[in-house]
């Protein structure tokens, strides 16, 4: 019976050690799920917080400049070393690129650390000195939001529809020093065109004055010229079909000659449709076979003044008014016809040829003068080939590649220079240097020479003596 009782704990034995391995594996399965479990979860992406900031949300803070007129070479370290040097700490400058083609669209931003540095950098922007990166001048202003520019931008052609004031057209017969249409003009013409453009630009502040479409004002007229001769000219040199209401030389009637006034050399001229003056004014003006090379007619659109012409119009309409005899209004029936073709002809574009000697076109996008009056300076700058732009945008990337091509222009530009200089150079050069001594090797010097003749006096007390001599020199 004990033995039986053995048997059966040995079994009931077993079967506790079979559970227990039992239970074991579970266990290392548990275990190995869970590190499976540990191994998806490092291999899925770490989900970042998404921020609720819109593009520009830090634009109110006011430290962030929009940078215009930037020249395309110019990369974003430039920019930043540059706003740095000058203005003070930035957090980052960023250039505008092209979505398609990945190069610079000449434009950037850059955001300063301080609100100061930025209102300081947009004030000297705008100031006479200005700021210049890479032989430009830089167009800087404080950025703005993306919904207020699409804003400005609808108000600027709310304006511009609206805009009556025909400001584009200031700009029609201009001639600056260094253009094309100023070659062979006299000096003399050339100073009376820069007190012409500065008297446009000091009328047009105004914002009662604006610039007639029809009417042309006439300068550099001969003295003999009267209002028949004046009319003449312009249908000499209008398009067909032309019809003048208007020639008029301007006299003064305190200088009277046989009961005439003395011309003042210069007059108007009124055209039925712009499409007739804008050819008139292109033909006439700066014409060299008119009057002569040396004094060419200054031709330009007139600058009115729409209070003046309102008076005056109201005047025309009390007279009519009193007048028993007036029947009708021909006149009014004429301006009716004359604003249907105006706008006919505002609608159709015009394609009046202009000549060389014509000077500047206008265009309707344009509509201020340019601020620089004096001669016109042109930049005769390589073209920007595409592989320039790649090997640009690679630098851009690799700052090495950048580093590398400046070594190898440095090298180059110091070969040539040795070729190219002659032998002494390099000696006045090498003594340039030896004078360029710095105070630590000219006390070196001294000592030196100190210690040397130190040495010198001892040998010469050593030679003096004889026994000296024999002592260490003889054998």
């Amino acid at each position: 019976d004990n033995m039986d009782e053995d048997d059966d704990n040995d079994d009931d034995g077993e079967d506790d050690d079979e559970g227990d391995d039992n239970d074991g594996e579970e266990d290392d399965d548990d275990e190995d799920d869970s590190d499976m479990d540990d191994e998806e979860e490092e291999k899925k992406p770490v989900q970042r917080k998404q921020h609720n900031l819109s593009t520009g949300h830090d634009v109110d803070e006011g430290k962030t400049v929009f940078i215009k007129n930037l020249a395309y070479e110019t990369d974003e370290e430039d920019l930043r070393d540059m706003m740095e040097e000058v203005f003070g700490p930035v957090y980052f400058a960023k250039l505008v690129l092209d979505k398609v083609m990945q190069h610079p669209r000449g434009t950037g931003f850059v955001k300063f650390k301080s609100a100061e540095d930025a209102a300081k950098c947009v004030e000297v922007s705008e100031g006479k000195d200005g700021v210049f990166l890479d032989k430009r001048r830089l167009n800087i202003c404080l950025a703005i939001k993306q919904g207020d520019v699409t804003a400005r931008q609808k108000e600027r052609k709310e304006k511009e529809a609206k805009d009556s004031r025909n400001l584009y057209l200031a700009r029609e017969g201009m001639i600056r020093e260094g253009t094309q249409a100023a070659v062979g003009v006299s000096p003399s013409d050339l100073e009376k065109r820069k007190k012409v453009d500065q008297y446009k630009k000091n009328m047009l502040k105004n914002l009662n004055m604006f610039v007639s479409d029809t009417r042309l004002c006439i300068r550099n007229l001969p003295a003999s010229y009267d209002d028949q001769r004046l009319r003449k000219l312009f249908t000499a040199h209008a398009p067909k079909g032309a019809k003048i209401r208007e020639s008029k030389v301007i006299r003064d009637t305190k200088q009277m000659v046989n009961g005439v006034g003395v011309s003042k050399e210069y007059g108007f001229v009124s055209f039925h449709r712009h499409d007739d003056a804008l050819g008139a004014l292109r033909n006439v003006n700066n014409n060299p076979q008119i009057f002569g090379p040396d004094k060419r007619p200054i031709v330009d659109f007139s600058i009115e003044n729409r209070k003046a012409i309102q008076a005056r119009q109201k005047r025309e309409e009390k007279s009519k008014q009193n007048n028993p005899n007036f029947k009708g209004n021909p006149r009014g029936k004429d301006s009716k016809s004359d604003a249907k073709s105006a706008k006919s002809s505002d609608n159709q574009p015009t394609t009046t040829a202009k000549a060389d000697f014509a000077g500047t076109v206008s265009d309707p996008k344009v509509k201020t003068l340019p601020k620089h009056s004096g001669a016109k300076v042109r930049h005769n700058k390589p073209k920007i080939s595409r592989k320039e732009l790649r090997k640009q945008e690679l630098e851009r990337k690799n700052p090495k590649l950048k580093n590398k091509r400046k070594r190898q222009q440095q090298e180059m530009s110091s070969s040539t220079t040795a070729e190219t200089a002659p032998a002494e150079e390099p000696a006045k050069k090498k003594s340039k240097k030896s004078r360029k001594i710095s105070k630590a090797e000219r006390r070196d010097e001294k000592e030196n020479k100190a210690f040397e003749s130190l040495v010198n006096q001892y040998k010469s007390k050593f030679t003096s003596n004889q026994q000296v001599l024999k002592k260490w020199f003889e054998t």
